[in-house]
């Protein structure tokens, strides 16, 4: 399973993103910050910025970086 790091970029509706984000993965994501998350899944970063709908901008804009490995 790949941890997916999510940052938010500027949006009119600061609260569209976080929604979408507990909406689709309840159990398995981590608030960072106000403005970044990390959400476990096995998909591309392609098919959860569609999810979010982020890709499509309703959700606003973000960063999505995809983590399958890593130490520390």
């Amino acid at each position: 399973m790949a941890v997916f790091a999510i940052i938010r970029q500027p949006h009119p509706d600061p609260t569209a993103l976080p929604k979408s984000i507990e909406q689709h993965f309840p159990e398995t994501f981590l608030k960072l910050s106000d403005d970044a998350w990390l959400v476990a899944g096995d998909m591309a970063a392609r098919e959860l910025s569609d999810k979010l709908e982020v890709t499509a901008g309703s959700r606003g804009s973000a960063v999505i970086v995809k983590v399958e490995d890593y130490y520390g």
